[in-house]
């Protein structure tokens, strides 16, 4: 196995955990959604999962240590966009209920 196939497989790994850990916390958020009836945005999930995905596309279909800023910006988006999303949702479900 060559050193760039094994970086093709580690970074389309990579990806697919990533992919089942934010689809984890969008299905806590449905769940949260349907219970407590406060809009979480659930499937706004799928648009970090996106940006992830092409990020390990394009990624693994570069040569190895050759940098691309269209890749790297979208990994960046992708990751802000659901740390935002996780602090909203956790917001949410752990602050006081007044009554």
């Amino acid at each position: 196995m060559t050193l760039s196939a094994l970086h093709q497989f580690f970074t389309l790994y990579t990806w697919f955990g990533m992919a089942l850990l934010i689809l984890l916390i969008a299905l806590v958020a449905r769940f949260y959604e349907r219970f407590s009836q406060i809009s979480t945005h659930y499937r706004w999930y799928a648009i970090p999962v996106a940006l992830m995905g092409a990020f390990a596309v394009r990624d693994a279909s570069m040569p190895l240590l050759q940098g691309d800023v269209i890749s790297e910006a979208l990994l960046a988006i992708g990751g802000v966009l659901f740390l935002v999303m996780v602090v909203h949702l956790s917001r949410h479900m752990l602050r006081k209920v007044e009554g």
